[in-house]
């Protein structure tokens, strides 16, 4: 409740109580050039993974993101989004096709790669410019949180990072309890609170965690 206005945990109440009655629940509103959207679901493992390539493959990008689990068990995000073909963002059938992928997801009846694909494979498609980024970072810290190892991902921005990065950690049996995204140009600036098992992550487990992430997104990195 500290983390967004009243109207917005109106609305995040509001689309749990749909995801609880439809199995998902999702709202948005078009302001200027990109769509604020709210999506709910029950929880699982490797969900955020599948959900940012659902979007992704949806020809979404994702500049901004946040997330929170209920203790209920229902995991609750909120994204700002833009599309290579902006005019996509007022038409009704992209939520519909977005709500019905979003379900499918969830009841394990689709897998979202196959969406990454078909992204990847799409010519033509605006991209941001080129800011010349070549400082990747990827952090892995185990002080400053109390409860939770922080991951913190600095890299050159792509479609499909954010759910790589998602499935590198699942993939390490990670849980992510708390995510803050965000893109700016061709930049993805992404910081993940994790546990395994409950408790943060040993300091093994962290340097297992760290080397993955950077095979994964065939990183060269500075940080530490």
């Amino acid at each position: 409740l500290y983390q967004v206005q009243p109207s917005d945990a109106a609305r995040h109440l509001t689309v749990c109580d749909e995801a609880i009655r439809a199995g998902v629940g999702l709202a948005w509103e078009i302001k200027d050039r990109y769509a604020f959207v709210v999506a709910a679901m029950p929880d699982r493992h490797g969900l955020l993974a599948d959900v940012t390539a659902t979007l992704t493959g949806n020809l979404f990008d994702i500049l901004d993101a946040r997330t929170w689990v209920t203790a209920s068990g229902m995991v609750l995000y909120h994204f700002r989004l833009a599309s290579p073909i902006p005019a996509r963002l007022a038409e009704a059938s992209t939520w519909k096709r977005l709500r019905t992928d979003l379900l499918a997801i969830s009841t394990g009846t689709l897998d979202p790669r196959t969406l990454l694909e078909k992204r990847r494979t799409m010519i033509g498609l605006t991209k941001a410019a080129d800011s010349r980024f070549d400082d990747p970072a990827v952090k892995v810290d185990g002080k400053t949180s109390e409860h939770h190892t922080i991951v913190d991902v600095h890299a050159k921005d792509e479609p499909g990072l954010l759910s790589r990065l998602c499935r590198a950690m699942s993939e390490q049996h990670c849980n992510i309890s708390y995510a803050c995204i965000n893109t700016m140009g061709d930049v993805a600036v992404d910081v993940f609170y994790v546990t395994r098992n409950g408790a943060k992550l040993s300091d093994d487990e962290a340097n297992v965690l760290k080397q993955d992430l950077i095979n994964s997104l065939q990183l060269t990195v500075a940080g530490t």
